[in-house]
């Protein structure tokens, strides 16, 4: 390749587009501190000759610096400050260099071992996919193996972006410490670290402010299951606190302006009031008819202690309590207290003026 088809393809490489491409590629991962682009030139034309003669003078191609080597057609060059390598050595691959270790492994495959330097991971939310991005190097190696302890169900690889870069997702089944384990094909821990799962959070926005309630999957798994879908699916969008007592609920979910029923999405669950939680003031509650297994959709704010709304026996089963507003409770006192008419709609205790949900969305 000639230096001047070789300048033509750093154009092609180091262009802006493909800078932004691999900074989203990588912006998920925790990188170790990065090698400056002068002091990794001299150490590679230093400590591998045959593939970077140098010295060589540095060149511009646009914005970005780089050294290109003429008899092996090999290049360093760099972009924000991480320098990239190019040339027959890596298949004329563009590599992604932030170690002198990854450097060396890039040169000596068969001499690397698997090593993870690091682990990032995005949205470790209940109910969500969580996202872990491993950085370390020989991550290819056959017999590694990602573990997560518990809280995780079918882990999988997502994207295997390089042999030093891995992305694994799985679908966060529970809460509280996470023990994730990296090992090698004999079994050796390479990286062990423990994450903490937080409570799952939903932000109800009304039309008198927001109220933010923390679940409790814990105690009432298929309860917040259910209402998370319901939450995740945009079912409380536009629907009214229709049934407000003042001393004692709030209860919301259900119906539309008219007031008119929205039609439940999912089926009905199975009664979990017997979870050692109480109604007490605060607590946000399952709605449902006589038939204990049969709450959807509505569900209820507990204005004052109501204990007995709880669990006593199989013959007076109460109502499920799943989660405890965290923020906003004066907003809820504040639906507690607007005018009410005693009949609209076939429904009592409809307030005059309407209490809307606005949106629902899981914050945490």
């Amino acid at each position: 390749m000639s230096h001047l088809n070789w300048s033509t393809a750093l154009r092609k490489f180091f262009n802006p587009l493909l800078c932004l491409l691999f900074n989203l590629l990588f912006s998920a991962s925790v990188h170790a501190q990065l090698l400056d682009d002068k002091a990794l030139y001299n150490w590679a034309e230093a400590t591998y000759p045959t593939l970077f003669p140098g010295p060589a003078a540095d060149q511009q191609a646009g914005a970005f610096t780089y050294r290109y080597y003429p008899s092996t057609q090999n290049a360093l060059g760099v972009s924000d400050g991480v320098v990239y390598a190019l040339g027959p050595f890596s298949n004329f691959a563009l590599f992604r260099i932030d170690t002198l270790a990854a450097f060396q492994c890039l040169v000596h495959p068969d001499r690397c071992a698997a090593a993870v330097a690091d682990l990032g991971v995005a949205s470790l939310h209940y109910g969500n996919t969580a996202t872990f991005t491993l950085t370390g190097s020989g991550l290819d190696q056959v017999g590694l193996t990602f573990a997560i302890g518990g809280k995780c169900s079918g882990p999988r690889l997502v994207a295997s972006v390089d042999t030093r870069t891995k992305n694994i997702s799985c679908n966060v089944t529970g809460v509280g410490a996470v023990l994730v384990e990296v090992k090698n094909s004999t079994g050796e821990v390479l990286l062990s670290r423990t994450l903490t799962v937080p409570e799952p959070q939903v932000k109800l926005q009304t039309s008198r402010g927001d109220i933010v309630v923390q679940l409790n999957p814990a105690s009432a798994p298929m309860t917040v299951n259910n209402f998370l879908a319901y939450v995740n699916s945009g079912f409380y969008n536009g629907t009214l606190f229709h049934r407000v007592i003042r001393g004692f609920v709030a209860q919301a979910g259900g119906y539309t302006t008219g007031p008119a029923l929205r039609a439940p999405t999912f089926a009905p669950i199975k009664l979990e009031s017997a979870n050692g939680l109480s109604n007490v003031r605060g607590t946000i509650a399952m709605a449902r008819s006589e038939v204990p297994d049969s709450a959807t959709s509505q569900f209820y704010f507990n204005l004052v202690d109501n204990l007995g709304l709880n669990y006593s026996s199989a013959t007076s089963p109460g109502y499920a309590v799943f989660g405890t507003i965290v923020q906003g409770l004066s907003v809820v006192d504040e639906i507690a207290i607007v005018p009410i008419t005693t009949t609209q709609g076939g429904l009592t205790n409809v307030p005059v003026t309407e209490v809307v949900i606005l949106g629902a969305q899981q914050v945490q």
